[in-house]
């Protein structure tokens, strides 16, 4: 009986113990990230993009980070056999993040084509906001938003929207059309106007945040 009461309520010095043990494992965790970002690696034989041409050259990380400059140590060097390097690829307009059918596999796909930059236009609010814990961390998507256009009257995207709300495509976000003007700015300008003044009759030309 006292070794299952000792079982259950360990004394002071067992606790202390315990907390020591945990306290090790914790700072033996952290020293190996710690290590592991501050591995110094060179990147031989690539060609790199420079902005205008594909250049031969060498580069490094260090502390996790890209620099042309050589560290007195390297841990290991990657040969790039002739490769050519470019900066990741961004993509300036797009709505597929929005929902969570099959959302991974098109994070996935972004990363494995080199896009690791996206901007979302015309977002809603109420709907992105669940899924933004999928984005803007080091070794994911980083995605960037808009929320409410400013629209001309039978212009896009209040059309579209409008006519998902008839359909019931959109329901669970706005129920009566009010609540889909309430995410747009709304203005009668006339589609000749627009054409003649030059800007776009697209949503992505004026972008306010709401």
């Amino acid at each position: 009986m006292c070794e299952r009461w000792n079982l259950l309520f360990p004394s002071r010095k067992v606790i202390e113990k315990l907390r020591l043990v945990i306290a090790l494992l914790l700072l033996s965790i952290c020293s190996q990230g710690q290590s592991i970002k501050q591995q110094k690696y060179e990147f031989a034989n690539g060609k790199w993009f420079d902005g205008q041409k594909f250049v031969s050259r060498k580069f490094y990380t260090v502390s996790g980070r890209l620099t042309a400059r050589k560290p007195r140590r390297v841990d290991k060097t990657f040969d790039l056999a002739g490769k050519f390097i470019v900066p990741p690829f961004a993509e300036a307009h797009n709505h597929n993040l929005e929902s969570e059918d099959e959302l991974q596999e098109q994070i996935n796909k972004y990363l494995t084509d080199g896009v690791f930059y996206v901007k979302l236009l015309s977002s809603i609010k109420k709907r992105i906001a669940p899924l933004m814990a999928n984005y803007n961390h080091p070794l994911g998507l980083d995605v960037s938003l808009t929320y409410a256009p400013i629209t001309g009257s039978g212009g896009h995207p209040i059309t579209i929207r409008k006519s998902f709300l008839e359909r019931g495509f959109i329901g669970d976000l706005f129920k009566t059309l009010d609540d889909l003007k309430s995410h747009v700015f709304l203005r009668s300008i006339p589609k000749k106007f627009l054409l003649k003044s030059g800007i776009p009759y697209c949503h992505s030309s004026l972008i306010l945040s709401r």
